[in-house]
């Protein structure tokens, strides 16, 4: 009598398994169509991932995905890319009830890059280059849908390095008067800006604003002006410095 009522007890929990599966089977495996993922930042691509059985029987399971937020996100079978670099998305499939072994995964490589640079925008910090004066430049690399390229790397070059000399980071020095294109350049993407040099024309500095006497978080602003032989000068790049000496109770 208890032989038969063990033989029923498993009779009824092969009834609650997916066909093709048994309380016997393990080792599910999962496959992804593609394979590995290619893709620029802001497009998307279908992904399929399919659970088989140790026989090859095709097992209607559910399968989860994890990606990294920041980079990708995995929605209804599309995969969306948000910032470039390789990745790598993990599938799980959910063992069913009355399967043994270990949870099924695997690894989807994702390779994303950036997409092509169309413009870029110099942004001199001043427009008048002095000899002996620095202006730098705040560049801005431009993807064709209009969306930035993040800490983009550019190259920088100048036309004639003896009237205006360039250093890796686009500011550039006057050297001596004339004129000299400046190239940044990027990925087959260039702009370029033309400095006119000129001659310094300040005798004297005007420093104007400011208070005899400061509190710990006032805030006290400056500005420079060159003054020259006609007055005063406009648009001259000014670097600012300080020093100060400590009070006796800061050690």
């Amino acid at each position: 009598m208890k032989r038969y009522i063990r033989q029923l007890l498993v009779l009824n929990t092969s009834l609650f398994l997916p066909i093709g599966l048994t309380g016997q089977e393990s080792g599910l495996r999962l496959v992804a169509e593609p394979e590995v993922i290619s893709l620029e930042v802001g497009s998307s691509a279908s992904l399929i991932v399919r659970v088989f059985d140790a026989s090859g029987t095709l097992v209607d399971v559910p399968v989860r995905y994890a990606a990294p937020r920041q980079a990708l996100r995995v929605r209804n079978g599309v995969v969306q890319a948000f910032s470039a670099g390789n990745f790598e998305i993990v599938a799980t499939a959910a063992l069913p009830a009355g399967v043994r072994g270990e949870t099924p995964t695997l690894q989807i490589p994702v390779s994303i890059s950036w997409p092509g640079i169309t413009t870029i925008d110099l942004n001199p910090s001043a427009r008048v280059l002095f000899v002996g004066t620095t202006v730098t430049h705040d560049a801005i690399a431009f993807h064709a849908d209009g969306t930035k390229r993040p800490a983009p790397a550019f190259r920088w070059t100048t036309s004639d390095p003896m009237v205006a000399s360039v250093d890796p980071y686009g500011a550039v020095t006057g050297q001596a008067e004339g004129t000299a294109t400046l190239t940044a350049s990027i990925e087959g993407a260039s702009s370029k800006i033309l400095h006119t040099v000129r001659s310094f024309p300040a005798t004297e500095l005007l420093i104007e604003g400011g208070s005899d006497e400061a509190r710990t978080g006032d805030v006290l602003r400056f500005s420079a002006t060159g003054l020259g032989p006609e007055g005063r000068i406009e648009d001259l790049p000014v670097t600012w410095a300080y020093t100060f000496v400590p009070d006796d109770s800061i050690r």
